[in-house]
């Protein structure tokens, strides 16, 4: 529990004198109206008449039960850096300086940071698999000039306190879920695709592992909500080719993000839809060797390659070399790892739209949305753990220094 004190809250003054102007304007009415009556003027009756039920009204006004402002929470405070070191020794996290620690909490990627070393420290979780919807909750005022619809959620208390906003607002609908909308009222919390942010004031260690565990609940329920999320408009063509390769290669899939999942031939594959901007996207393919290789492999497009990057030696495949950079610890591992027939299914890929790389752990692609080549991605993958296998069995053919 997070150690403090309470303090009552006290009606405001403006609250007070708003309340009590209804009876001010009616008597004010009803003595104007007594003192023109005695002086024989007819218009007496008539302010005598408003003033009577005006005052009735701001007599019943005064009488009705005050809001009271919430009890302010008052903590005992430590410096920002003390606070962050409890939770750095609770959760096992990074420290990078005294006010900027990261690391995994219970499988999520967490931070928190101290801007300038002051309250208040933020506390950052993200979720396992970003969504795809350009989703923001915001606690206080609107974002001026965004072109995405707000949505209400129907939840009076939540909707006056946040800002909610995405591409497709009929999508939000299933995942702001009546337990998730308690957990950020409970806080001043942000939401969007990637993670939550949860700002705490002034307090201590114990708070801000409260406070972690809080923005891991969080992402965990969004995770959990967004099962039930339907695709993007765009992608429900998309889906449909992915659902079919995915039932025949038994991989696991989801709608939001729209993704897929599993192992082909043994090898752990994945794919998913990425949100660049208002419901435009792009696709990520991945493929991971049955074992990190530990051969300094390093594959990218020789665009990206620099002058001062002397590390990818031409291997003699001329097409290859014009499009790829290819580099190992051992230079004379750069070819046999990444043979004749894996350089041309590379190049085919690349052909296909594909921008590849590849490292000890996998190999990595990015793919443009095209609404009309539903298979590039299904088939792109398929080919991805083929290279992925042949690569992993090249390494054990050629040991190192073999």
């Amino acid at each position: 529990m997070t150690m403090g004190t309470v303090q009552e809250a006290k009606p405001r003054a403006s609250s007070l004198v708003v309340r009590a102007l209804p009876l001010i304007f009616g008597l004010t009415a009803l003595a104007t109206g007594v003192a023109l009556n005695e002086t024989g003027i007819s218009l007496g009756r008539t302010v005598i008449l408003v003033g009577l039920p005006l005052a009735l009204v701001g007599l019943i006004v005064i009488a009705l039960p005050r809001k009271q402002l919430p009890a302010k929470v008052v903590y005992s405070g430590v410096p920002p850096a003390e606070a962050i070191a409890a939770a750095t020794e609770r959760w096992g996290l990074t420290v990078e300086s005294p006010h900027r620690v990261r690391g995994r909490v219970r499988g999520r990627h967490a931070e928190i940071t101290a801007s300038k070393g002051r309250w208040p420290v933020r506390i950052y979780v993200a979720v396992q698999r970003p969504l795809d919807m350009g989703l923001t909750v915001q606690r206080g005022a609107k974002v001026p000039g965004d072109a995405r619809k707000e949505h209400k959620t129907g939840d009076m208390a939540f909707d006056r306190d946040y800002c909610v906003r995405a591409d497709e607002t009929p999508r939000v609908d299933s995942l702001l879920t009546p337990r998730l909308r308690e957990q950020l009222l409970s806080a001043h919390a942000s939401l969007d695709d990637d993670g939550v942010e949860i700002l705490l004031g002034e307090s201590n260690g114990e708070a801000v592992i409260d406070t972690v565990r809080l923005a891991g609940w969080v992402a965990s329920e969004l995770e959990r909500a967004s099962v039930k999320v339907p695709p993007a408009e765009a992608l429900v063509g998309t889906r449909e080719a992915w659902l079919s390769f995915a039932q025949e290669q038994k991989l696991a899939t989801a709608d939001t993000p729209l993704s897929m999942w599993g192992t082909i031939e043994g090898v752990e594959v994945q794919a998913r839809s990425v949100r660049d901007s208002f419901r435009n996207f792009h696709f990520e393919l991945s493929a991971a060797f049955p074992q990190p290789l530990g051969r300094g492999l390093s594959l990218k497009p020789a665009s990206s390659a620099t002058q001062f990057d002397r590390t990818g030696e031409p291997v003699g495949h001329p097409a290859f070399d014009k499009n790829f950079s290819l580099s190992t610890t051992d230079s004379v591992d750069a070819a046999r790892l990444v043979g004749p027939e894996t350089r041309l299914a590379l190049l085919d890929l690349r052909d296909a739209g594909l921008q590849l790389r590849a490292d000890d752990e996998g190999l990595w692609a990015w793919v443009g949305f095209k609404p009309t080549e539903v298979d590039q991605v299904p088939h792109g993958l398929r080919r991805l753990a083929q290279i992925a296998l042949r690569i992993a069995g090249n390494a054990e053919r050629f040991p190192p220094n073999g």
